[in-house]
């Protein structure tokens, strides 16, 4: 049974990260990453909206897609060095299990087969190309930038990538709880010391995420982290 007096991360709705921080910042500090073997269509107009995103006809590693908080993939003539059929929807299942606080979005030209779904599972989002006109391609990606910096977000990737790997209802409640608590604090210590008391899978997941956050933090103000790097002190 869950406790009552556990914090849900409904409280920390309209919460924070950062203060005052626009989108136009966010922007800036935040790579966007196209895969497609041809022209994207919209991306000099992207660029003319101050959105810093990259291009690249495929990838060689799923390396190549690390620096990137938000990638937007074609599911068909990339991922090629992977060596199967489904191409790209197959990269972004292998970029979302390499790098599960991600976000992919799918889109495509052509009409594609179930069996892909199997992977486009792993992005937030199919999108036709064509379906999108530039005012909706800004909307989505404001919308993704700040979801990179929202404790809720994160928490609910965590949450995933918790269940997903079998931990307990009752150990997410309790992981989830201290996040709210920390999150609302400014400090990670008590979430680190349950991590430290519960070694395992889990804790691992939350102690990634708290890397993720005090990464955002230190990238947009002052932080000071300890020897394990992920105790952030205001």
């Amino acid at each position: 049974m869950i406790s009552l007096f556990y914090k849900n991360i409904s409280e920390l709705n309209g919460v924070s990260l950062l203060k005052g921080i626009t989108i136009s910042e966010l922007k800036k500090k935040y790579e966007i990453l196209i895969i497609d073997d041809e022209q994207f269509s919209f991306l000099d107009a992207l660029r003319k909206h101050e959105y810093n995103i990259t291009q690249k006809n495929d990838l060689t590693d799923l390396k190549d897609a690390e620096a990137y908080k938000i990638i937007l993939c074609d599911i068909r003539g990339v991922g090629k060095f992977l060596g199967t059929d489904f191409e790209g929807a197959y990269l972004i299942k292998q970029l979302k299990v390499k790098y599960p606080d991600k976000t992919i979005i799918a889109y495509t030209a052509n009409p594609y087969e179930a069996t892909f779904e199997q992977f486009l599972d792993y992005a937030v989002q199919t999108i036709p190309k064509g379906a999108y006109g530039l005012d909706d391609w800004t909307a989505l990606l404001d919308r993704l930038l700040c979801e990179v910096v929202d404790p809720v977000k994160i928490w609910e990737k965590t949450r995933k990538q918790l269940l997903d790997a079998g931990v307990s209802t009752v150990d997410v409640a309790k992981y989830e709880s201290k996040y709210v608590d920390a999150v609302k604090k400014g400090n990670y210590e008590s979430l680190q010391s349950l991590c430290k008391k519960n070694p395992g899978k889990g804790a691992e997941i939350v102690l990634s995420a708290i890397k993720t956050i005090c990464a955002i933090t230190s990238l947009f103000s002052p932080t000071v982290l300890s020897q394990e790097g992920v105790t952030q002190k205001n």
